[in-house]
């Protein structure tokens, strides 16, 4: 059993009620594709990090834990909606040449969030092992989000951002980034 599988695991067990949230559907007979309930876990240990409090506050969180929380918000209202990946969809967007830049406030999108299962062995960081899931959330300026849990914590954003977050399996660690059109980065071709 790998780290996740046994957080997973623990975490299903110490929050039940919270887990059903975070993984609102029962998968089975994944085939190659990392299991959702990593994706589960990530989400619910960006919502739980709000419990810490002090002084009866929640506790400031950095930025980064701010964004993923709020996104984990938004992405847990839609009800966590995932998609799986095909390694030739993957493939064929690893050929693919994005225009500079993308206007990712107005792209057409399914959803204002979801998450991506991928196929085991296709993205792999070079030291934390591989890459399973991948979820992103476009956050709007003056749209008021609510805890999934504590419905009276309620979150706004100071502008329009886009957030995405993957889920390394080696090391119960994300790789998150969030940006606003001020901080945009440059959108490459994968090499």
């Amino acid at each position: 059993m790998n780290r996740i599988s046994k957080a997973a695991g623990e975490l299903q067990a110490r929050y039940p009620t919270e887990w059903k949230i975070v993984y609102p559907r029962a998968y089975q007979e994944l085939g190659d594709y990392h299991s959702p309930r990593e994706l589960a876990t990530d989400l619910l240990g960006a919502l739980l990090i709000s419990l810490e409090r002090v002084d009866g506050n929640v506790k400031m969180l950095g930025l980064p834990d701010q964004h993923a929380l709020i996104a984990a918000t938004l992405l847990t209202s839609l009800k966590v909606p995932t998609f799986f990946v095909a390694r030739s969809l993957l493939e064929a967007i690893a050929q693919t040449q994005p225009s500079e830049p993308i206007a990712w406030k107005e792209m057409d999108l399914p959803f204002e969030a979801a998450a991506f299962i991928f196929p085991r062995g296709v993205l792999k960081h070079t030291s934390e092992g591989e890459c399973g899931f991948l979820w992103y959330a476009r956050l709007r300026s003056g749209t008021i989000y609510r805890h999934p849990f504590f419905t009276k914590w309620t979150f706004e954003v100071e502008e329009d951002k886009l957030f995405f977050r993957a889920g390394l399996d080696q090391s119960l660690d994300s790789l998150m980034y969030g940006f606003t059109e001020s901080i945009a980065p440059t959108i490459r071709p994968w090499a």
